[in-house]
């Protein structure tokens, strides 16, 4: 089974590739460009229009803008181009076409790797290799593909919960959680400051009750802060209390408090001392009977 050479694809090409280019014939292929109905999983469409994006772990459905019509006499092979492999994309659906085959191509590709894939419309992104059969085989039976279905686009509908996006998920709830863990941080610190704010706050009635009582009553406050318990009227309460009167022993009556409270050791003494001032006072001479 002989492949097609370059030459053989630009005579028979028109009649098996529409619409067919001859500049995209090389290396013993031919290049086929990608259809505006081509779609990825998820939110798969750039801003600009004029591409297709597939992010990291993302599935897409690609079409071929041209339609291919293969003999019963020949096979195609099929691989996306190596410039869009090494981005990661990978081609998970079928690498032939077969005999009889008529409509475009559909291609089921995977975005292994670590960033996003983005395909511009109509420009070469597929290649077709041709080899011929030395007799003719069964044909193909079902219909070609005609564009994207129905059933393509509800199956694309979703993300794909894919390592990349589940690493971007953990990654958005460990951001949540730092914020989370600061603002409660946060408030612990207001917390504690607006408990200290009122605590001065209750605080303030209390001291002015003190310095207002302390001005009023100086003395009574002085003699708190001593130790000395004052009564009413400012006095100690000891100075209130009367001393018993002295009861004799031997008659039993009260002895009178003006009577001398003088031991006799100190009676003795104080004579003892007025004594010689008697005896130098200067006494009359006797007189003298003539």
């Amino acid at each position: 089974m002989p492949f097609l050479s370059d030459q053989t694809i630009r005579v028979m090409g028109p009649s098996v590739i529409h619409p067919f280019r001859a500049e995209r014939v090389g290396t013993g292929a031919y290049e086929l460009s990608l259809h505006r109905d081509s779609r990825a999983s998820g939110d798969g469409h750039c801003r600009d229009e004029r591409f297709l994006e597939i992010p990291p772990g993302q599935f897409a459905y690609l079409f071929t803008e041209e339609r291919v019509s293969l003999g019963n006499d020949h096979l195609g092979f099929i691989s996306i181009k190596s410039s869009l492999k090494w981005q990661g994309l990978i081609n998970i659906s079928g690498f032939h076409v077969d005999p009889g085959y008529n409509g475009q191509l559909k291609f089921a590709v995977y975005n292994a790797g670590p960033r996003t894939v983005c395909l511009k419309f109509n420009a070469p992104a597929f290649q077709l290799w041709l080899a011929s059969f030395d007799q003719s085989a069964t044909p193909y039976q079902k219909q070609g593909c005609s564009g994207i279905t129905d059933d393509d686009l509800s199956e694309l509908s979703e993300s794909v919960a894919s390592p990349s996006s589940l690493d971007r998920r953990l990654r958005e709830i460990e951001g949540w959680f730092r914020m989370l863990a600061h603002a409660l941080t946060t408030i612990g610190i207001i917390a504690g400051v607006a408990g200290a704010i009122a605590a001065i706050i209750c605080a303030i009635p209390i001291v002015n009750g003190w310095h207002h009582h302390e001005a009023k009553n100086p003395a009574s406050i002085s003699a708190t802060t001593s130790g000395v318990p004052l009564n009413s009227v400012g006095k100690s309460a000891s100075a209130n209390r009367q001393t018993p009167p002295l009861v004799s022993a031997t008659t039993g009556k009260p002895i009178s408090s003006a009577l001398p409270l003088t031991s006799p050791i100190e009676s003795a003494s104080s004579a003892a001392i007025a004594q010689p001032q008697a005896s130098t006072s200067p006494t009359p001479a006797a007189s003298k009977t003539p």
